[in-house]
């Protein structure tokens, strides 16, 4: 392997260009289509009559199917590259899209339901993994944070599609709501494989691999810049002061935390209290809150690059803690006004979506590139994994342990954005993925 030079250190500082916008839409696309299938349970709990254990499968489906194609799909993306995984992961949606329509025209019943969100979402899960992995490899330098919150946002926008379609079509029954979600599903593959046909494989991954000549002709090939094998730059680079880099285990222990604790407290309002009370405003409720996630989103994005990445994770993740702290608090007149209700739910999904796309730009950046997707992986099956149980759980279980739930993993997150407050490295500001992931010493 040739580890005195670097292609991705030749290219990190090109302008934007074609290629980073063909792979903006196509992680872009990506993460929407995912937020998009992911929505689709909770809406088809609304299709079939089922008992109270069926209906709570369906919700935990989405998680049992995306923790499927998180741990088989974040390694082999360390191992096989990331552009191949997408091609498995495109055929599983066409596969699943196809079957979806099929069995919405022909024979919809729940189990073929179940099937067929079952190979989508575990494709979903693979997808995200690799996007999340990939985006920090591909986008230049100057842009990677800016461009990775833009691109996580896109999960919102997912998730208000879902839900529009919802309130658009749930007056027509649930036969048009499967049929206009498939077409829908439809298009966007088609995007998907248009658009990841002009994206390039990922440079770093390419020469941390040795294959050198391999990316060379990759950055030939889709960003036009001819380079010379023996002059390229060599893989150091100069720093205004040294950086500590806190050891593998405290990365990993903090980046758990706060991810967790985005994914378990996320259905506070949404997903727990809203539908308790206000049983027939639950589509608008998700759409509310899907919107001041992207609201949120959209406002801290364009500063990504600018601000320190530990003063967002510290102010989103506090004031998701102190929001919750509050609605505990306020619990009665929020559940018998419901526009009380909606403002609390706005203010809270702000700081959630704020965090949220810290943290998934976070979670990818502390890992060496050998080993980024797997990392990536393992973080979230275990946060997304807490939410089966939480799910299961909370079926059942009084409002106030849920409530209590929340305030317990809010401040476990906030201590955790605490500890990197303190100890941890700066990632933003146009500092490069090499110093990021501690690959480069400084």
């Amino acid at each position: 392997m040739a580890n005195n030079v670097s292609v991705f250190r030749a290219i990190e500082n090109l302008k934007w260009s074609s290629a980073h916008t063909w792979s903006f839409i196509a992680f872009a696309l990506g993460l929407l289509f995912e937020a998009y299938l992911v929505g689709i349970a909770p809406i088809a709990t609304g299709w079939f009559s089922l008992p109270s254990y069926l209906t709570a499968l369906t919700l935990i489906w989405p998680f049992l199917w995306l923790i499927v194609g998180l741990i088989f799909v974040g390694p082999l993306s360390d191992r096989f590259g990331r552009k191949r995984l997408f091609i498995l992961t495109m055929s599983m949606y066409a596969v699943g899209i196809a079957l979806f329509i099929v069995t919405t025209l022909v024979i919809p019943n729940y189990i073929s339901l179940l099937i067929t969100l079952a190979i989508m979402l575990a494709a979903a899960g693979g997808e995200m993994n690799v996007i999340l992995t990939d985006m920090h490899e591909v986008m230049p330098r100057r842009h990677r944070s800016k461009a990775a919150f833009f691109l996580i946002n896109f999960i919102n926008v997912g998730l208000m599609l879902v839900s529009f379609i919802s309130l658009n079509t749930q007056l027509i029954g649930p036969f048009y709501q499967r049929l206009a979600i498939g077409i829908i599903g439809i298009v966007m593959l088609i995007v998907l494989v248009i658009s990841r046909m002009k994206m390039p494989e990922s440079i770093r991954w390419l020469e941390r691999k040795g294959r050198i000549n391999d990316a060379i002709r990759e950055v030939e090939k889709y960003y036009g810049v001819r380079l010379d094998s023996g002059n390229l730059p060599i893989n150091e680079m100069q720093v205004s002061r040294p950086i500590i880099h806190p050891p593998l285990w405290f990365r990993f222990i903090v980046a758990v935390l706060m991810m967790t604790a985005n994914d378990l407290g996320f259905g506070l309002l949404s997903y727990e209290v809203g539908p308790i009370y206000f049983s027939s405003q639950t589509a608008l409720i998700i759409l509310i809150t899907a919107l001041a996630e992207f609201i949120g989103g959209l406002f801290i994005a364009p500063f990504a690059d600018r601000i320190s990445r530990k003063v967002i994770l510290l102010f989103s993740t506090g004031g998701a803690a102190v929001t919750t702290y509050a609605i505990i608090a306020l619990m009665k007149p929020i559940v018998s006004n419901f526009t009380f209700f909606l403002i609390m739910d706005f203010i809270l999904n702000i700081f959630i979506g704020i965090q949220y796309l810290a943290m998934d730009t976070f979670k990818g950046e502390l890992w060496p590139t050998e080993r980024r997707g797997t990392f990536v992986s393992l973080v979230r099956v275990i946060s997304i994994g807490s939410l089966i149980p939480e799910t299961i759980w909370a079926v059942s279980a009084p409002l106030n342990q849920f409530l209590i739930l929340n305030m317990g993993v809010w401040t476990m997150g906030l201590a955790a954005a605490i500890a990197w407050f303190i100890w941890g490295i700066e990632t933003s500001k146009g500092t490069s993925i090499v110093i990021t992931s501690g690959e480069i010493p400084t």
